[in-house]
């Protein structure tokens, strides 16, 4: 109605921490919002309410926001990884690590079950009805774990395994953490 407004990813709904996420519709959907006919979109921002996990998705937003076209998310990925591990040569199973996590894990489309998956001891106690839940609290996994995360993590460790001075990179050892 005229008003100006910001275009921001609500994540890590009330601070529950998980892997999920859309990045082709943080790169896609604030673009379209911005050239909408009698857009009155001033910005692209961040309003997650957790911030330990997933960053990738806060960086994309945020270089997002500096581009007037949407970003590649595969070279996006091959880059920001780069960034990340500062060691040369990176080993290309770093880049395949996270390549497989944007293609599985940030790639869920579904609107249904596009929040935080929270585990089943969160959940008020009930008998029935804790897993595979969709919607408000969901306890489905959206991707099948052994092929994303599991697979991700092999590759990572194999990185290190052929550099492995990778194991001095901060970020690296966060997210060999987190992905376990």
């Amino acid at each position: 109605y005229g008003k100006q407004w910001v275009w921001c990813e609500l994540h890590d709904f009330g601070g529950n921490m998980g892997f999920e996420g859309n990045l082709e519709a943080l790169t896609q959907d604030p673009i379209a919002a911005l050239r909408s006919p009698g857009s009155s979109m001033k910005g692209i921002g961040l309003t997650m309410e957790g911030q330990e996990g997933n960053e990738m998705l806060y960086d994309i937003v945020l270089d997002q926001a500096w581009s007037s076209t949407p970003l590649s998310i595969n070279t996006y990925v091959n880059d920001w990884t780069t960034r990340r591990y500062p060691v040369k040569p990176l080993p290309k199973v770093a880049l395949d690590a996270w390549t497989t996590l944007a293609q599985t894990v940030y790639n869920n489309k579904d609107p249904n079950t596009q929040a935080t998956i929270k585990g089943i001891y969160e959940l008020a106690p009930s008998l029935t009805g804790l897993t595979n839940r969709t919607g408000h609290h969901p306890t489905m996994i959206t991707y099948d774990t052994d092929s994303s995360v599991v697979s991700a993590l092999k590759l990572l460790l194999q990185a290190k395994a052929q550099h492995p001075s990778l194991a001095l990179v901060p970020e690296f050892a966060y997210d060999v953490v987190d992905v376990a």
